[in-house]
């Protein structure tokens, strides 16, 4: 039984690729930013608005907590580790991607007016962070 477990294990590290990474990773944002707006829009007051911002962040926070703690290091220790590395500089550069994205994001919402920036600031952090985590993981050479 141990066995098959290793060998599942092994089939599902070695298949998934960074541009299975890099598609889930989009749909994951794009849903926690949505699911933020839902919550957003359906909040009567700022400290609702406040929490939906705080259980975005949690969210994304648990996301990349299980990346960079679980598969992202085996698969750097694996047979495909080269090709890994070899592509770490633009999957960095799609985080930095969407940590510019969504500073424009804010500075258009706070130009209309929006006081709910603590959700775009909360997500900001988070991205910075993780670039920051990704970079200790598998520095630049």
């Amino acid at each position: 039984m141990k066995c098959v477990a290793v060998i599942f294990l092994l089939l599902f590290t070695s298949s998934y690729s960074l541009a299975d990474y890099k598609s889930d990773i989009h749909a994951r944002m794009n849903k926690y930013y949505s699911d933020n707006q839902d919550c957003y829009t359906r909040a009567a007051n700022l400290s609702e608005q406040t929490e939906c911002a705080k259980n975005t962040v949690t969210k994304l926070n648990q996301y990349m907590d299980s990346f960079l703690t679980g598969w992202y290091p085996n698969l750097m220790a694996g047979p495909r580790g080269n090709e890994v590395y070899n592509q770490l500089v633009e999957t960095q550069n799609l985080w930095i991607q969407y940590r510019r994205d969504l500073c424009n994001f804010a500075a258009d919402a706070k130009g209309k007016g929006d006081k709910n920036l603590a959700a775009f600031h909360g997500l900001h952090c988070v991205i910075s962070v993780t670039i920051a985590r990704m970079r200790e993981l598998n520095p630049i050479r």
